[in-house]
């Protein structure tokens, strides 16, 4: 099965089992005009809809390899794409679903992390692996230059939050003087 076709059938059972999720990592990327290649396909889903959302994932093979309170990782022989899970379990990440936009993928309605999330998101990867430096940077640097209308002071709240206040200043000057 192909990634489109893997993550819209997924979408339309999520949506079907009303599952809280929001597609997040590379792909999601691509909604906010940011391109970049990805082996796996990455969601952040409702603490409470794990259970629905585990019975969804073994309807496609689906088998967790890895699982904490925070996070899951599944896999599968076929379609043979990893899926790994943020578990929306904290004020943050339920706020961020709250504020995700549904985007239209080949007829299917699909849930993406708007950019502020998923600057907040990176901003945590980057906290708890700092290895991910570049990738994240470059990742944070283009969703900030290519959209217009952020929250701003949201993204703020989450560099502060992970101590890069000096970061977010350089940024917003960078990209705030003309939006």
């Amino acid at each position: 099965m192909d990634f489109r076709g893997l993550l819209t059938r997924l979408a339309d059972d999520f949506r079907s089992m009303e599952i809280d999720y929001a597609l997040i990592g590379g792909i999601s990327l691509g909604f906010w005009g940011v391109s970049r290649a990805t082996m796996d396909l990455d969601f952040l889903i409702l603490d409470s809809d794990m259970e629905k959302a585990e019975k969804v994932l073994a309807e496609f093979g689906y088998k967790p390899f890895y699982k904490t309170a925070d996070v899951a990782q599944y896999s599968a022989e076929d379609p043979g794409v990893p899926v790994d899970v943020i578990i929306a379990c904290r004020k943050y990440t339920h706020s961020m679903l709250e504020q995700a936009e549904t985007k239209s993928v080949e007829g299917s309605v699909i849930r993406v992390l708007r950019p502020e999330g998923l600057i907040g998101l990176k901003l945590q990867a980057l906290y708890n692996n700092p290895d991910r430096e570049r990738m994240d940077w470059a990742d944070i640097e283009a969703l900030l230059a290519g959209n217009k209308g952020l929250d701003w002071p949201r993204i703020e709240e989450y560099f502060l939050l992970f101590g890069k206040s000096d970061r977010f200043v350089q940024l917003k000057e960078k990209h705030y003087a003309d939006r």
